[in-house]
């Protein structure tokens, strides 16, 4: 047992677990970071609630059972993407542990510095399919059918996809009070990935659908905690009675909102998902003579070698030279 948890025998609960400090470390997370990351830890020790995590089971880690842990995922056949943001999530909880004043492990099992190397990403393109500006088109036009809450609602989460290049999880957890105005254009200041805090702007007419999508809601500017998009049906008169603490749409329910939209526009649903979009946006913007930094910085990159795999990507389609050598080997060039 860590000679610092025998000093601090307060932070222990009597049943054996975190207890208290799993509520500790949850709340000094951000709202967009606190699902992910508990839920990866929670299944690295086979419980549901991280309350539930056994305390000599949490001490009982070392860089040798983190790393049986990485080839195991990696056996699994796991996205090297997956594997490295689950080691950052159990990273971030025991660097949580081994601070003074918690007092429950002494060093970091899942530290880089310990020896636990992540999973080497070494591809230079994105794989994601990449709409053209017509399919884009026809998934807006679908949208465009209905004049309820539900079709407004799709169509304003499609055109954000697409104008804006946010994250899935950026994107439902809009709240109201930060849409706002700035240099005389229509923004959003969200916080992102690595709670790391960006403005995106949105066009006037996509501003329009939000100002008549919020005001069928029965709800205003004013009301600064409710979330932008709401899960409901079409015949919904409200998103929610007003004693209820507001909830955003699930992550998994714009996916689904994706999917359907992608089923009735003729393309294969497949193909389409809420990165397939956020990819669109990146390739089109690039496309467009846009700087690649400033690309980067408005679709949340940190890394610019992340943002040129949907460049490289591209250009290596775009400017291959293979039907012109087929043609001219054929004896067919002019």
């Amino acid at each position: 047992m860590s000679k610092n948890l025998v000093s601090r025998p307060e932070l222990i609960e009597s049943t054996g677990t975190l207890g208290i400090q799993a509520d500790v470390y949850t709340n000094s997370l951000t709202k967009n970071t606190r699902r992910a990351y508990t839920t990866d830890v929670c299944e690295f020790f086979g419980v549901s609630d991280l309350n539930q995590v056994p305390l000599h089971q949490v001490q009982s880690v070392t860089v040798a059972s983190a790393m049986e842990f990485r080839d195991r995922l990696l056996a699994e056949g796991k996205a090297l993407s997956t594997i490295n943001r689950k080691l950052t999530s159990l990273s971030a909880f025991y660097t949580f542990l081994s601070r003074h004043e918690v007092g429950i492990m002494e060093y970091n099992p899942f530290s880089a510095k310990e020896g636990l190397a992540r999973m080497r990403q070494n591809k230079r393109y994105s794989n994601t399919r990449c709409l053209t500006v017509d399919e884009v088109q026809m998934l807006v036009r679908v949208t465009m059918e209905g004049d309820d809450l539900e079709a407004l609602r799709n169509r304003i989460i499609v055109l954000l996809f697409a104008t804006t290049g946010m994250r899935r999880a950026e994107i439902v957890h809009i709240l109201l009070g930060q849409i706002r105005r700035s240099h005389g254009k229509d923004i959003i200041e969200i916080q992102g990935k690595g709670d790391k805090e960006r403005i995106i702007v949105i066009s006037p007419t996509i501003k329009v659908m939000i100002d008549n999508y919020i005001k069928m809601r029965g709800l205003t500017y004013e009301n600064k905690d409710h979330y932008l998009l709401a899960s409901h049906t079409s015949n919904a008169r409200h998103f929610e009675e007003e004693s209820q603490e507001p909830k955003p749409i699930s992550t998994q329910t714009v996916y689904n909102v994706i999917k359907k939209v992608a089923e009735r526009a003729g393309i294969h649903a497949d193909d389409v998902s809420p990165h397939c979009l956020r990819h669109t946006w990146f390739t089109e913007a690039l496309e467009s003579g846009i700087p690649i930094q400033d690309v980067a910085d408005m679709g949340g990159h940190s890394d610019l070698s992340t943002t040129r795999r949907y460049d490289h990507t591209k250009r290596v389609i775009k400017n291959n030279p293979a039907d012109m050598l087929t043609n001219k080997f054929l004896g067919m060039a002019d």
